[in-house]
């Protein structure tokens, strides 16, 4: 086993969570690329690690399935997930962390090879054009409507969605999200994922999480399910990549991308999405009592969303201004359009429209990911954040090479609902909303 101990440091850039200089276990990363996030113990800390490995049990099984069909069928490259199988290679540990038998795949070294590109923090991240994106996009629209109307799914209304918030939204204007009946962890009452940990077993009686024959055990000629990675394209894209689960003395490490990895100078924000924290499958009254408190003292239940991190790169003063967790905690909705300005402000030259505007800019990636989160079934994502990143550095908005991404899963479910994630898409609007209105405003600097 690799010495662990001797390639890890403390991540510089955590700018939410749990951190070292606040005497708790923080996180960490190595000269690879790669974030060591430890699991918190018990529920919370299980269905994080199950989100991941149930994600990467689905996509192996699509792999898999791919090389045991005869079927003739589209070739629909799914998004880069795994790592480059090359970079595993160089470390000299691959066998360790190849827990699905993937090594020896002809089509994963093919998808890997022309999937890496982008694995060390260029433009293009995840080594995809914005034609791919394009392509996935619709064909994950074609896809979920193809789903619906073989009844898989329903077939509600998903168009632009009203002031009131969908199915049940108070007087007052806040979303009152609808409660996801049906919803049930990731993690088993083994504390383990879907995939328990084991070897994936290729038979007629594998099923798949959603409780459906899964297509590795279909016939060669029948219609298989619209597959994984084109239902939830956009998701793939934006949470980090997952390389398994690492364990350091007596720390459980989830061992993840680093996304500030190819920043110069990252600039980072957390931002917690949705207008309650809370989920009504907890059961611990206490727990959502104290939840609903957090949530009303600060912009989450009035807003949909809340600021728990910050760092900015100030190149006139030539280091990092990063807002505390009291400054995020006290934050008045009144100034969370400066804050959301005050991030752009590097002292270079950018402004909101170079960051959050544009073809490439933060309201154009999160309007992909609300597109897949208005028509998709499967998930409920509670607590959750989107992570801003831009480089420091750059003059005009090529050169941030805005990034953006969804992490914290520690409060995420699988589930077979009908209805819509409101609680999650209400808030993720609310952020655009913000974002589109500061673009083009002046900044007052000493705001921050």
């Amino acid at each position: 086993m690799v010495d662990m101990v001797n390639v890890l440091r403390p991540c510089l850039h955590q700018v939410a969570g749990h951190m070292f200089e606040e005497g708790k276990a923080g996180s960490f990363v190595d000269d690879v690329g790669h974030f060591y996030k430890p699991l918190q113990q018990g529920p919370r800390g299980d269905r994080e690690r199950a989100f991941y490995e149930d994600i990467a049990s689905e996509l192996a099984a699509e792999h898999l399935w791919r090389r045991t069909s005869s079927a003739r069928r589209p070739s629909l490259r799914p998004p880069p997930f795994f790592p480059d199988l090359r970079e595993l290679e160089r470390r000299g540990d691959i066998a360790q962390r190849d827990e699905w038998g993937l090594v020896g795949s002809p089509s994963l070294h093919r998808h890997s090879a022309g999937a890496g590109a982008g694995s060390d923090g260029g433009a293009s991240p995840h080594g995809a054009s914005d034609e791919d994106e394009g392509t996935a996009a619709a064909l994950m629209v074609d896809a979920w409507v193809a789903r619906r109307g073989r009844g898989a799914g329903s077939a509600a209304d998903s168009s632009t969605l009203a002031a009131s918030g969908g199915d049940g939204g108070g007087g007052d204007g806040q979303a009152s999200p609808e409660r996801a009946r049906g919803c049930s962890p990731f993690a088993s009452s083994n504390g383990r994922g879907a995939v328990g940990g084991s070897p994936l077993r290729i038979d007629s009686t594998s099923s798949s999480s959603n409780g459906k024959a899964s297509d590795v055990g279909r016939e060669p000629d029948a219609e298989p399910e619209p597959q994984f990675s084109v239902l939830h394209s956009p998701l793939l894209r934006v949470i980090p990549r997952f390389y398994g689960v690492v364990t350091v003395g007596q720390r459980t490490l989830l061992e993840l991308e680093d996304l500030a990895r190819g920043y110069r100078h990252p600039c980072i924000v957390d931002i917690k999405i949705g207008y309650r924290t809370w989920y009504p499958e907890a059961g611990d009254e206490a727990y959502i009592a104290r939840c609903k408190q957090k949530d009303a003292a600060t912009t989450q239940a009035r807003l949909g969303f809340k600021i728990c991190g910050m760092q900015v790169w100030r190149s006139c003063q030539g280091g990092y201004w990063r807002a505390s967790k009291r400054w995020c905690k006290t934050l008045p909705e009144a100034l969370v359009d400066k804050a959301l300005m005050s991030f752009t402000n590097n002292e270079k030259g950018l402004h909101p429209q170079h960051v959050f505007g544009g073809p490439h800019g933060a309201v154009a990636q999160l309007q992909t990911l609300l597109s897949w989160v208005d028509v998709q079934r499967s998930f409920r994502f509670y607590s959750s954040s989107i992570l801003l990143l831009y480089e420091g550095d750059a003059q005009d908005a090529e050169g941030a090479a805005v990034r953006v991404r969804l992490v914290d899963f520690a409060h995420s479910f699988r589930t077979n609902s009908s209805a819509r994630d409101d609680n999650f898409l209400l808030g993720l609007t609310s952020l655009m909303q913000r974002m589109r209105r500061v673009q083009g405003e002046d900044l007052d600097i000493a705001f921050v």
